[in-house]
């Protein structure tokens, strides 16, 4: 384990007041320029510090949601400005300049910032109009989401997908069934590379249909994910009348909720329309597929025991 900044010359550029995610972007946006330059398209996956709790050295508390740089929006302009934060003083006795006081809206509120910026160098690079922009995450977040059983507050989380330039046939929001395995296939159609992907064994389905072409609604029918703990393997599935949660309770998800949490339960199937239960059926099935953590667990590299010059 190394600690950043390690070196003379990294100490003197950075100090206290440096924060990572703007670090991270500064390199993120070298990536995008050097390959502008040199005229070559890129795909870039890049992930965020900021949406986790952490430890807040100005207040020396573990577990919370540390302090962003202070921002304000020139609707007019249509453009972020980001104070400079400042940080003197030992531990204990800090005094900070430009730094809010943190939570989870503050960094939603930087994580906009941050997709913004992304946006502006595509602009200012001459390739927005070729470039697709996702924007999701791979949890709900930790005190809410994160290793929860509860219902669908893990798996469930946003997926934004932009691209200006590209005719997209479908705009605004949409209830359609996502997973994280269609972004293979979806990204593999858009540059027109779907043929390398013969004999590979996919459960991705492709999302170009729908975004991109006539398809009325895309072709997912419900959503799958798993958790492992100490204590066991438990499955989720949702479909579109009923889910069952890693509780091994059932839900009816027939009506959206507004906070997409407060789903009746489902304790008595004899009252509930056929079709709920003609999908539950149809979610065991998917259920017993998939049930195979213990046979085809997760890949484990073969030892090289050859020597390295």
């Amino acid at each position: 384990l190394v600690y950043y900044p390690n070196t003379k010359k990294t100490r003197e550029a950075y100090s206290k007041g440096t924060f990572g995610p703007d670090v991270d972007m500064e390199v993120t946006k070298q990536f995008m320029e050097t390959c502008a330059e040199d005229d070559r398209p890129f795909f870039l996956y890049a992930t965020s510090r900021i949406g986790h709790k952490a430890y807040d050295f100005i207040i020396q508390e573990i577990d919370t949601w540390p302090p962003t740089p202070k921002l304000s929006w020139n609707a007019a302009r249509q453009r972020y400005r980001k104070q400079e934060p400042v940080i003197a003083g030992r531990a204990g006795n800090y005094k900070t300049k430009g730094i809010n006081d943190g939570g989870i809206r503050r960094h939603v509120e930087y994580l906009d910032y941050t997709i913004w910026q992304l946006v502006e160098k595509c602009k200012e690079l001459g390739v927005l109009d070729n470039t697709v922009i996702i924007f999701s995450t791979d949890n709900g977040t930790k005190g809410w989401g994160k290793d929860s059983r509860n219902k669908q507050r893990g798996p469930h989380v946003p997926m934004f997908i932009y691209a200006p330039g590209l005719k997209m046939t479908k705009q605004g929001r949409s209830n359609e069934f996502v997973s994280f395995v269609d972004i293979v296939p979806t990204v593999a159609d858009l540059m027109g590379v779907s043929d390398l992907l013969d004999g590979y064994e996919l459960h991705g389905q492709s999302l170009y249909p729908y975004l991109f072409a006539e398809a009325e609604k895309h072709t997912r029918e419900y959503n799958f994910s798993y958790q492992t703990r100490s204590d066991g393997h438990k499955q989720l599935v949702r479909g579109s009348y009923v889910m069952k949660d890693g509780g091994e309770r059932w839900f009816d998800v027939s009506g959206e909720k507004r906070d997409l949490d407060s789903y009746p339960e489902i304790v008595n199937w004899d009252k509930v329309p056929q079709e709920f239960r003609d999908e539950r059926d149809k979610l065991l099935d998917v259920l017993d597929e998939f049930d195979v953590y213990e046979t085809e667990h997760d890949y484990e590299p073969k030892t090289n025991n050859r020597r390295r010059n």
